[in-house]
């Protein structure tokens, strides 16, 4: 707030209610703009974090945030809805996030293998639930037969997740007796 109180903004924006940085933009003393990107208290009533966890603090965040933001920008028209059911007195804004034409114009590439293949991409924490799709993966390759390849792009995303997160995907994919169906990407 001191770097805020030089600055003297005519307005600032705090990108995701769960992040700090909504929180500095509502308690900043002067116009806000928040972008939701997710809605955690709807995701923690799915897949609750342990009672006793600092994974609770981004949802409090968020119940903070929402209810002090001036403005917010909605991606989706269901994360509006979120916002006037939760009691948020903020105006909403729906403005989806822009896609380039371009990424419908790539071609299927023609591969040799006759693997059916499956794509996560994203950050490797736990509340993306890639735990689920490797259960799916054991169950559809029991379904469907040997012939299906899944392939992981994305890292840990910087103050999210656990250390050893990735290596407890691994060592679940061992046990499944699925390892050999995955391809680990990384940062692409």
């Amino acid at each position: 707030h001191h770097a805020m109180a030089e600055i003297r903004p005519d307005i600032v924006h705090g990108q995701g209610t769960e992040r700090e940085y909504a929180f500095a933009a509502v308690t900043a003393h002067c116009p806000n703009v928040i972008t939701i990107h997710g809605i955690l208290n709807r995701i923690h009533k799915i897949t609750p974090p342990r009672f006793v966890s600092p994974d609770h603090i981004p949802r409090w965040l968020e119940n903070y945030v929402v209810h002090r933001a001036t403005d917010i920008v909605c991606l989706t028209r269901e994360s509006e809805r979120f916002l006037h059911e939760y009691g948020s007195p903020a105006r909403t804004h729906l403005i989806p996030n822009a896609v380039a034409p371009c990424f419908f114009e790539v071609q299927k590439a023609n591969r040799a293998e006759k693997a059916k293949s499956l794509l996560f991409v994203g950050n490797i924490y736990p509340l993306k639930g890639l735990n689920y799709l490797l259960d799916a993966l054991a169950t559809a390759l029991n379904r469907i037969g040997p012939d299906i390849i899944l392939r992981i792009i994305g890292g840990k995303s910087l103050g999210e997740g656990e250390p050893a997160y990735q290596s407890r995907l691994r060592e679940r994919a061992a046990k499944l007796g699925i390892a050999e169906h995955i391809e680990w990407m990384g940062v692409q």
